[in-house]
C-alpha cells in the first residue's frame, strides 16, 4: 500500500470518528426529543424521507438514526470507546 493511500484511509477513519463523536454527544443531549421519531423505523426510509418532522440531533436525521442504533440498540454508552 502506498503512503498516500494510507493517509487517505487514516483521514477517512478520523473524520468518521469525529462525525460519530458529535452524533453521540448530541444524542445524549437530545434523545428524549428524537426517541419517538427514530424508534423502529427503516434506516433508508427515515434518512431519505421528506416528512416535515423536526430532528434535534446536531447532525440531522443521519446523526439521529446512527447514534440511536449505536447507543440505544447497540453497545450503549460504551460506543464512545
Amino acid at each position: 500500500m502506498s503512503d498516500s493511500t494510507k493517509r487517505i484511509i487514516g483521514l477517512t477513519i478520523a473524520l468518521l470518528c469525529v462525525y460519530l463523536f458529535i452524533a453521540f454527544v448530541s444524542y445524549l443531549a437530545t434523545w428524549k426529543v428524537d426517541q419517538d421519531k427514530v424508534e423502529g423505523v427503516n434506516f433508508f426510509e427515515f434518512v431519505f424521507s421528506k416528512q416535515p418532522f423536526s430532528i434535534s440531533n446536531w447532525l440531522g436525521k443521519l446523526g439521529a438514526i446512527v447514534s440511536h442504533r449505536f447507543i440505544y440498540n447497540g453497545f450503549g454508552i460504551m460506543s464512545f470507546i
